[in-house]
């Protein structure tokens, strides 16, 4: 029945968000998922260099992410817009909030990796390739020659080269897909829902903190007690979308390694034609996965409140609830993510239930029953008044 609740309830959620103009959202996306797409596609030619633009682009996908957001929770600017995107990007640090250089770093580490294991299996790629066969061998001839010339042996690829189009296609998209599948899906989605969680625990996060400081909290914080539950439940959603997406890659790279050139300088386009693609489709995949993951931190909000410890929670209180903590609209939607200690009103309420046991037993103890003049009434509480000490010292000091 709980499982049953929580499909209910994650189903009302995401038709709330779909029922939105979602196709906006789609047409925002767009322009920056093929700008980035280009700038991989130049990452060859300029040695990588061309990814450092990438901080530029951000901008437009938190653009999007705040539709996002707005769809599902009715908070923020309904028409969110690029100019509102690079604004608060820029003049509110909001640039951390995807966690893209660290995502990088992990990719990069992965393409290395791969592309030694998998280069092991290249020979038997180009054994299916006749026109590649004879190049390839020639090839390995040629490094292995320690008196060959290395300006014949540039020649010999610039004038042979492109044989190897089809081989080096399938090669560089088996190589790219573990890379771009962990930076898009795992790395920046895990980094945008442990945000938005700390955007649910302290409200307007966001304009106290820098949105790198609020994930890191969310992740090494109150964000640990549900991680293992939230993972097993963004994973039972999103998986077919994970599955989409490996079946559109594969279908991509047979498609692409029909194509030929009769260039070796078209040989590098035609090979990044997939992942550069993939890298659009993911783009576009990933939006319903980030959503889903909302989805489930929105709806299992009892549950996260459950899992901070005591101590943490007060801690949470104190500091939303303090003189220092800036709040705005979140604050105003949502209100106080932890409720008011109670522990002060419990150990009053245990105090007056042990004085009226303790006066009872006193009561039927005694054989001579007191005068009512002389009996004194049981405390019905504890109320300690620190303002007048605290003035006292005041004058004092």
């Amino acid at each position: 029945m709980q499982n049953q609740s929580f499909k209910d309830r994650y189903q009302a959620r995401r038709k709330r968000a779909l029922d939105k103009p979602v196709y906006k959202n789609m047409v925002l996306l767009l322009l920056p998922a093929l700008l980035i797409a280009v700038l991989l596609m130049a990452s060859l030619y300029t040695y990588g260099v061309s990814l450092l633009l990438t901080y530029f682009i951000l901008p437009m996908f938190y653009t999007v992410d705040k539709r996002l957001r707005h769809n599902l929770t009715g908070i923020g600017k309904r028409e969110f817009n690029y100019g509102d995107g690079y604004k608060a990007f820029f003049q509110s640090n909001k640039g951390g909030i995807f966690g893209v250089a660290i995502s990088l770093v992990f990719a990069l580490t992965s393409l290395l990796l791969l592309s030694g294991s998998i280069g092991m299996v290249i020979p038997h790629i180009v054994n299916n390739f006749l026109e590649a066969k004879p190049v390839f061998d020639r090839l390995l001839e040629l490094y292995t020659d320690v008196n060959v010339n290395p300006v014949d042996l540039n020649t010999y690829i610039l004038q042979n080269g492109y044989h190897l189009t089809r081989p080096l296609t399938i090669y560089v998209g088996l190589i790219a897909f573990i890379p771009i599948f962990i930076t898009i899906f795992i790395f920046i989605t895990n980094n945008l829902s442990n945000h938005y969680l700390c955007s649910i625990v302290l409200p307007d996060i966001d304009l106290n903190i820098s949105a790198a400081q609020a994930r890191s909290v969310a992740r090494g914080s109150f964000g640990r007690g549900t991680y293992t539950f939230r993972l097993k439940e963004q994973f039972r959603l999103n998986w077919p979308l994970y599955v989409l997406f490996a079946m559109i890659y594969g279908m991509g790279l047979y498609g692409a390694s029909f194509i030929t050139t009769g260039s070796t300088y078209f040989m590098p386009l035609i090979m990044m034609i997939v992942p550069c693609s993939a890298l659009i489709v993911a783009v576009y995949i990933n939006y319903f996965c980030l959503m889903n993951n909302y989805v489930v931190i929105e709806e299992n909000q009892e549950m996260i409140l459950a899992s901070i410890p005591a101590p943490m929670r007060t801690s949470i209180y104190q500091t939303y609830n303090s003189k220092e903590y800036i709040h705005g609209e979140e604050s105003l939607a949502r209100g106080g993510f932890v409720p008011a200690p109670t522990y002060f009103q419990e150990r009053q309420t245990d105090y007056q239930a042990y004085q009226t046991s303790q006066t009872r037993a006193q009561q039927t103890s005694t054989s001579v029953p007191s005068k009512p003049s002389d009996t004194a009434s049981a405390p019905e509480g504890v109320v300690i008044d620190l303002s007048q000490d605290a003035e006292k010292k005041g004058d004092g000091e």
